[in-house]
């Protein structure tokens, strides 16, 4: 911390950088259950039922228009997550009881639920819409049941769709959300 480095320098008279925990790969071990972080830690007590304002889940939520479904391959789609799956072990972790984390090895193929709200009218549509947004953005996910992210597809009107994608920060954190 900032207050830790003045210390530091005034103790030392130096601005010396200050000694930082070795971090090395644990390969032989990557599936072993291992603490959270201290801001997951916050997250997970958070949606607790124990506090007065907790039931809360920390997550990212974004809806993507699209203009015309017919340009997106649903299956192509579906194969890139689950590539990202494949490749990054936070897409496939959990948060056990005990409060530490575990990266599955292997988790089920990942399929994006689609709706069909085609035949709506537009009433009914805004109606439906605004109970998806509602229902996703407020979702309290099961941290110890994969996954904690969900994508769906929405089909909508005149070709038109909305792709929904949304993240427990459990697992994620704003810069690897960019990434």
């Amino acid at each position: 911390s900032v207050a830790r480095l003045a210390h530091h320098i005034d103790q030392t008279g130096t601005d010396e950088a200050l000694a930082l925990p070795q971090v090395s790969p644990d390969p032989d071990h990557a599936l072993a259950p291992f603490p959270l972080n201290p801001i997951q830690q916050a997250y997970w007590l958070g949606r607790q039922s124990g506090f007065e304002l907790g039931q809360v889940a920390a997550q990212g939520y974004i809806e993507f228009d699209l203009d015309d479904i017919r340009q997106l391959d649903t299956s192509r789609l579906e194969h890139a997550w689950r590539g990202l799956i494949a490749r990054h072990p936070m897409l496939r972790t959990v948060i056990l009881s005990s409060g530490q984390q575990q990266v599955l090895d292997d988790v089920p193929a990942y399929s994006i639920a689609v709706t069909d709200l085609q035949a709506l009218d537009d009433t009914t549509l805004a109606t439906r819409l605004a109970s998806i947004r509602h229902t996703e953005s407020h979702r309290v996910s099961d941290p110890g049941t994969w996954p904690l992210f969900d994508c769906q597809l929405l089909q909508l009107p005149g070709q038109k769709g909305r792709l929904l994608l949304r993240i427990d920060a459990l697992i994620m954190d704003a810069g690897s959300i960019f990434l």
